[in-house]
């Protein structure tokens, strides 16, 4: 018995050092993928299709760099530093992640219980979803690149004489007809904004909130098993599961970045799963994880 509540201890000892350390690092995290998608906003919105067309500097021809394209590439310099500094900060996350989820499988592989295995999935939950909710999850794009409108037959007459001749044009780089990239929350945020109640309030819900509750009641369960006995905690715990759409609203963030990917309209498209989507459906995972080995460990003792 001694025992046991010593690895219960050092497991919560851990369990705090864990959530501080991926927490803060998570922050860092969220905010490089934040910049990261204000310097792709900022490209796409400096080859706007409006901003060159309708521009008179992209129609008379001139010596050296075009001033647009210029400007584009300081963003693109810059998105690539974004980029950077989002890899390696990913990298640094998954490092905390990882140890803690092995610490967990050794801890299960030695110990057998399954009531210390889903606290820690719990935990581990948690911080996905932190991740998750504030990290942008997709970014579809709708572009064409070098856009060549061929020859333009110009007819007009001046002082009497007529004049027909052809102009050539070409918009060099990409031309941007649409970009979007958006985290879950801001998802829910720009919904409530087009005062599309009935989609935001059941992403928000079925989503995050029925997931997030169930996460906490959870937790508070392994440390107060007489919580399981309370109707409203059992019906959070085990019945609450079917409410629970995080899962399918995964699915179709899936459904939308491949059939984005895969559009035939004309022009150019794009689509990529960005790694909030991922630490999302990390998430869903171990949130299902956790709530059947709360299941099948109702008599078991965390603490």
């Amino acid at each position: 018995m001694k025992q046991a509540l010593f690895h219960n201890k050092v497991l919560l000892i851990l369990s705090l050092i864990f959530l501080i350390v991926s927490g803060w690092l998570a922050t860092l995290f969220i905010q490089s993928t934040i910049n990261y998608k204000a310097s792709k906003e900022s490209y796409a919105q400096a080859l706007y299709f409006k901003n060159r067309i309708l521009n008179p500097d992209e129609w008379v021809p001139s010596e050296g760099t075009n001033p647009v394209i210029a400007k584009a590439a300081q963003f693109q310099a810059k998105i690539a530093n974004e980029q950077l500094v989002v890899k390696q900060q990913l990298w640094l996350l998954l490092i905390p992640l990882l140890l803690f989820a092995m610490y967990l499988v050794w801890n299960y592989w030695r110990t057998k219980e399954k009531a210390q295995l889903a606290y820690g999935a719990i935990i581990l939950a948690m911080v996905c979803l932190y991740i998750g909710l504030f990290s942008p999850v997709l970014e579809i794009a709708a572009f064409e690149r070098d856009l060549d409108l061929g020859k333009i037959p110009i007819r007009t007459n001046v002082y009497g004489f007529d004049v027909n001749f052809n102009f050539e044009k070409q918009f060099e780089g990409d031309l941007y007809f649409y970009y979007q990239s958006k985290s879950v929350m801001e998802l829910i945020q720009l919904l409530f904004q087009q005062r599309n109640w009935i989609v935001g309030v059941s992403i928000l819900s079925f989503s995050i909130l029925f997931p997030l509750s169930k996460i906490i009641v959870s937790l508070l369960a392994l440390f107060r098993p007489m919580l399981t006995q309370n109707h409203l905690s059992r019906l959070i715990l085990f019945k609450s599961g079917k409410w629970s759409m995080a899962d399918v609203f995964v699915a179709a963030m899936f459904l939308a970045y491949l059939a984005f990917a895969n559009m035939q309209i004309g022009i150019q498209t794009d689509s990529n799963a960005l790694p909030g989507l991922y630490f999302f459906l990390a998430f869903c995972v171990l949130s299902i994880g956790s709530s059947a080995l709360m299941d099948s460990s109702k008599k078991d003792i965390l603490y």
